[in-house]
């Protein structure tokens, strides 16, 4: 294991096992930021986490851990507090330190390791992105400005200085050995840990990690001034993970666009150099601009808008066929002199192509990560297996199918831009069916034109579906994906619109990461061949341009909030073959080309010598990456620190003999011999095959492992995502490129979540929401309906509209789980033919809810009929009837607000003396709200039907402040079902039950059950009085009469409900869970005199 992998996985299992053994914790608060640039340090991990060792500590200032601090000093004068055990998460800063120093133009960036060894000394001015790791022997000083390093920052020097300055390492540690160290400042390892050893260590700012050790030979001095780290502080990001899947389809807005459909609309612009869309130009405006103002001005001139994307307000504009290029060339030159045209140009055609080289069924064998081989080779090269166990997916590489769970990742949006797809595929329809742009309209037509195998390949790659039992898994195994195709029978070639309409149809619908394994091969070659000035300045002119156009709209979307990642493969060229070209414009053409062109016209590229073939094993030849993809281009920080560019990786663990080379790539993946998703053409019925070689598979399989880590962080910035997957990749392929770690990966975007979240446990996003579960059976017949359909309509938050369109279906059995985040809805039952009903819900985070047997009753035979429905009202204490009571009726179940109903006939709705009432209603589901003078208003679910059986609703008499009453009641069977409630008091256990009907201290009554129903109904009811003295409190209900059964379910379906008053307020409705096996239900706690939802059975 080399020394940098060492230090990674070392780090990493030491910073979880200090987060595993860490206390409950608090969320970071903004309204503490204040303070925070008050302390010195501030340590964040468990256990020992801050150490201060020195002859002399001189402390004027507070310090805080989250576990301890030991101070070991000769002398020690401590006038600052040391607070532990503090129980805090560390604040977030990565997000405004990036925009605060790493956004401008004046950044100096270092995409790989930076190691300052020339004896100059390291003098930090200028904002400084080093995306790798940081080492020196130079003395380093840092002024007024911010050094932000990917991985572990290693200085071994004389002295460090900075002055109002952040050092920060987002990944790493932070070790500092020099004879002076003067922080000024900050210093800023959220997940890592800062050791300083000097002679001499003085901190005027703040130290902020998980770990801080400070060995001072002589002193240590802490003695901050928080103003400039308060600046810092006070804008601190919170981190909130979603309680919901990422919204798969949201509005953003108009975006259309013309194609090019034919070469006849190709030109090439001599003054430019490049091809463009003829009679085209583009127009990128800001906020100021209108559409109805560019609708103006292309009137102006005779033009149309033929392409208008809405969300960054850029247009395609079209003139006249006879319009002159000078002409145009003036209109450009015109608009770009206005102040609210952000960019002016012609549409630029792109001409970039595929680049391949030439209990899922077709994996067949367990993943060996020690030894990859067959079929699945490239999953366990990347360890893919442990990926997983990573996220939670699966709990060892043992395991089966079975032990699959996905609940514990988020599902998160990505994007592929490809050259067609076979969204009909049966391992992709669930994934990208319906959600392509540009792509074939059906499969018939993509069968005809040939298929689309690139972007199917891909795509499968990226996102097939996974644990169907077909074909192949995708590596983000939960996803929504979205397919943008720049190659199909509705185009030839895409333009520089047409790119940016991908780019943001995807961005605008929150799309993560975004892949395009298409590229201009040929050029990785030419611009690097020796020689070759005016070609490597032609192809520089085009992609530079096209640079330019994207850089402007992605600024935008960074400008707006939003956010991304662009993966993009090296290119395929390495190894073609190529004749000097003199009058071509990149000064080559490839033998293939050249064969192609000469076959259909002998006469063609007669200065052409085909006497020397020329590849990048030639001596003095290479390939740069550089030039595969305008986007490699772009160099300002805050977008080229969001793109990756893949080189492709052999089985023999070397770089493949075609992946284009040079310092533009950032790292590799396995390419050769990928065995992945194929699609349906006139040639083949095959859907998969394996031998496909390119890195066009290494793009995606890199795409897929950041969109699993996505799925377990999906709070990442995509800066910060890069800066992970860069310096987590661990094994070096050919000394020069790393080779991407998905185990690693998804271990830190673990790590992230549980340092910022403080959830570091594999749960599903719905724990952290409300959860419903329903039986909906026929009001008749009482059997289960299935393909019942519920929807929730938000009664809080945004009012009366439907959440998501999301619509959930009862199953076979005619249950149904619905998971909401947190708020108040209607939930309303619908099945064709039937009467609906709704049903209120109120979501609690974490919270189960069992909302019974929904009975829904056939259309036909109830429509408006009324039936009157009879009950009884009694005195939950005694069982007595109870007359004078009032019943007001709303529509659906738990319905509490609102107008009851006034169309009762001929009936009143109060109970008579002995208790009972009636009325007429239609037939359906209601809620009785009952309410009489000295009882506790309760409300009770009412079926109406001919068949509905007398109604039971016990109330209870008003109760002290301090007084809780539990109220069992239940259905006909079983006969006895009996209530239970433990606790203690004064740390002595009590016990109340049927046995031990009372529970006293001295005179006064603690616990009470009081009464015990043995023959259907109940109720049973329970009094407690609440104290200090009270420790916690369990209440159970058991099955009484099947109690030598355990495997009885009678329980579960005995209609059982358990409500819970406390003073005069109905705190809490418990419905029995349905079709579970046992004779005890745990129901609640109460614990510090607060309910807790328990709703478990055994």
């Amino acid at each position: 294991m080399n020394k940098k992998t060492q230090r990674i996985v070392s780090s990493a299992i030491a910073l979880l096992a200090c987060l595993q053994a860490v206390s409950p914790v608090v969320g970071f608060a903004m309204e503490e930021t204040d303070t925070l640039g008050n302390y010195a340090l501030l340590a964040y991990a468990a256990d020992d986490a801050l150490r201060i060792n020195a002859q002399t500590v001189s402390m004027n200032s507070a310090v805080l851990s989250n576990g301890t601090c030991t101070i070991d000093a000769e002398t020690q004068y401590l006038n600052g507090n040391v607070e532990e055990n503090a129980g805090l998460l560390p604040p977030y800063l990565h997000t405004y330190l990036e925009r605060t120093y790493f956004w401008g133009d004046d950044v100096d960036a270092y995409t790989s390791d930076l190691c300052g060894t020339d004896g100059c000394g390291d003098e930090f001015v200028a904002p400084t992105h080093i995306y790798g790791a940081y080492s020196t022997n130079d003395n380093v000083e840092l002024q007024n400005t911010a050094v932000m390093v990917g991985g572990n920052i290693d200085i071994d020097s004389n002295s460090y200085l900075s002055n109002s300055a952040v050092l920060y390492s987002a990944s790493g540690d932070i070790n500092i050995t020099a004879n002076n160290v003067s922080v000024d400042g900050m210093i800023y390892a959220p997940i890592g840990t800062v050791t300083i050893d000097a002679d001499y260590v003085n901190v005027h700012g703040t130290i902020i990690a998980q770990n801080i050790i400070i060995n001072g030979e002589y002193a240590v001095n802490l003695n901050t001034e928080p103003g400039f780290v308060n600046g810092i502080i006070d804008n601190a990001t919170s981190v909130e993970l979603p309680d919901h899947d990422e919204d798969e389809d949201p509005d953003i807005g108009e975006i259309r666009w013309k194609n090019v459909t034919s070469d006849d609309e190709i030109v090439f612009a001599d003054d430019e150099g490049y091809y463009i869309v003829k009679n085209q130009i583009l127009l990128s405006c800001d906020d100021s601009v209108s559409y109805d103002d560019v609708a103006a001005l292309a009137d102006a001139y005779d033009a149309e808008i033929v392409g208008y994307i809405q969300i960054t307000n850029d247009y395609q504009l079209e003139f006249p066929a006879d319009t002159d290029m000078d002409d145009l060339r003036e209109i450009i030159a015109a608009l770009s002199e206005l102040d609210c045209m952000r960019m002016v140009t012609f549409n630029l055609v792109d001409f970039s192509n595929p680049e391949f080289y030439t209990n899922d069924s077709k994996y067949t064998t367990d993943l060996d990560e020690d030894a990859p081989a067959g079929n699945d080779w490239y999953l366990e090269a990347i360890k893919f297996g442990s990926a997983l166990v990573n996220a939670g997916v699966i709990p060892s590489l043992d395991a089966t199918s079975a032990d699959v769970n996905t609940d514990v990742l988020f599902k998160v949006n990505l994007g592929i831009i490809d050259a067609s797809f076979d969204e009909w595929h049966e391992d992709m329809v669930d994934q990208i069916g319906g959600h392509t742009l540009n792509n074939y309209a059906t499969r018939d037509t993509m069968v005809d034109a040939g298929g689309a195998s690139h972007g199917t390949k891909t795509s499968g790659l990226m996102a097939a579906t996974s644990g169907n039992g077909k074909g192949v898994t995708g590596i983000a195994i939960k996803n929504h994906i979205r397919g943008f195709a720049v190659s199909t029978g509705i185009s030839s070639v895409s333009s520089a619109f047409g790119d940016k309409a991908a780019l943001s149809w995807m961005i605008g619908k929150n799309v993560r990461v975004i892949n395009c394994s298409m590229g201009y091969g040929d050029y990785a070659f030419a611009a690097a061949a020796p020689g070759n000035d005016s070609g490597k300045e032609y192809i520089t002119n085009f992609l530079s341009k096209q640079a330019v156009i994207y850089e402007d709209l992605l600024s935008k979307f960074l400008d707006m909030g939003y956010d991304f990642m662009y993966c993009g493969s090296a290119g395929n060229s390495h190894n073609s073959d190529y004749y000097k070209n003199p009058s071509g414009g990149t000064g080559y053409i490839s033998v293939s080309q050249y064969n192609n062109d000469v076959a259909d016209d002998p006469t063609a590229h007669s200065d052409v010598d085909t006497t020397q073939v020329y590849n990048g094993s030639t001596p003095g030849y290479s390939t740069d990456a550089r030039y595969d993809d305008p986007m490699f281009m772009i160099e300002t920080n805050r977008i080229r620190s969001r793109i990756m560019c893949v080189g492709a990786m052999s089985e023999s663990y070397h770089i493949s003999d075609f992946s284009c080379r040079g310092d533009r790539v950032d790292l590799v993946a396995p390419g050769e011999n990928i065995y992945n998703c194929k699609d349906s053409s006139r040639y083949s019925n095959a859907l998969y095959n394996g031998g496909s070689n390119g890195t066009s598979f290494s793009s995606p399989i890199v795409a897929g492992s950041i969109g699993l880590a996505y799925s377990v962080n999906p709070a990442l910035d995509g800066s910060l995502m890069r800066i992970l997957v860069t310096n987590t990749s661990t094994q070096m392929i050919d000394s020069t490129y790393p080779l991407i770690n998905t185990a690693n990966l998804t271990n830190f975007a673990r790590i992230y979540r549980t340092v910022f979240t403080a959830r570091d446990e594999f749960v599903s996003p719905s724990q952290y929401n409300g959860v419903a579960l329903a039986t909906v059976v026929d009001g008749t017949t009482s059997s289960r309906l299935t393909d019942v359909r519920v929807t929730a309509t938000r009664k809080s938050g945004s009012m009366n509209t439907p959440v998501n369109n999301k619509v959930w279906k009862t199953d076979t059995d005619g249950q149904v789980e619905v998971i909401l985040e947190p708020g108040e809805y209607t939930l309303l039952f619908e099945k064709d033919g039937y009467l609906s009903e709704s049903v209120e819900f109120t979501s609690e985070p974490e919270d189960v809810q069992f909302l019974g047997e929904v009975k829904l009753f056939d259309k036909d035979t109830y429509g408006n009929s009324k039936y009157t429905v009879t009950g009884y009202v009694s005195n939950a204490l005694n069982n007595d009837m109870i007359g004078g009571v009032s019943l007001l009726f709303r529509k659906g179940w738990n319905n509490r607000e609102g107008n009851w109903l006034s169309d009762l006939v001929a009936t009143t709705a109060t109970t008579d003396a002995n208790g009972k009432f009636t009325a007429k209603l239609k037939v359906g589901c209601y809620t009785a709200e009952v309410k009489k003078n000295g009882f506790i208003t309760t409300y009770a679910n009412i079926v109406v039907s001919p068949n509905a059986g007398t109604q039971r609703i016990s109330i209870t008499p008003v109760l002290d402040s301090d007084e809780f009453r539990i109220v069992l009641t239940w259905g006909q069977n079983p006969l006895d079902i009996d209530a239970h409630l433990t606790g203690t008091y004064n740390n002595t256990p009590f016990y109340v039950d049927y046995t031990r009907m009372s529970f006293s201290s001295g005179s006064q009554t603690i616990a009470n059950l009081d009464i015990d129903d043995r023959y259907s109904y109940g109720p049973e009811t329970v009094t407690l009085k609440w104290s200090d003295a009270m420790g916690d409190c369990s209440f159970y209900v058991h099955d009484f009469t099947n109690r030598s059964n355990a495997s009885s379910s009678a329980l579960s379906l005995s209609s059982a409900e358990v409500k819970v008053y406390r003073g005069n307020t109905l705190e809490a409705t418990y419905k029995i869970p349905m079709d579970r096996v046992g004779t005890i239900w745990n129901v609640f706690d109460i614990k510090n005199g607060e309910i807790v939802s328990v709703n478990t059975f055994q």
